[in-house]
């Protein structure tokens, strides 16, 4: 079944303000992430929508310095390393 893509944008801001990455971002890099992401002209069906904001969101974190797993991660909180 294929889901409405007038939901995709819907969609994406519940999972990206959920995310762990989302709460590491300061208030101001917030209101630029939701800009950028409200700016985005998108279309095409669910996936492919969900596909171009999923883009502009990581394009957005790549220029905030996101550089992975241990991005911004508190002091002392250090992760295992594998």
């Amino acid at each position: 079944m294929a889901l409405n893509k007038e939901y995709a944008r819907r969609d994406f801001n519940s999972t990206i303000l959920n995310s762990w990455t989302w709460a590491r971002l300061d208030d101001g890099e917030r209101n630029r992430a939701m800009d950028a992401i409200e700016l985005a002209i998108i279309s095409g069906t669910y996936d492919q929508r969900i596909a171009t904001l999923t883009s502009v969101y990581r394009a957005f974190l790549l220029g905030v310095g996101y550089d992975g797993f241990n991005w911004r991660e508190p002091a002392g909180n250090d992760a295992p390393q594998f």
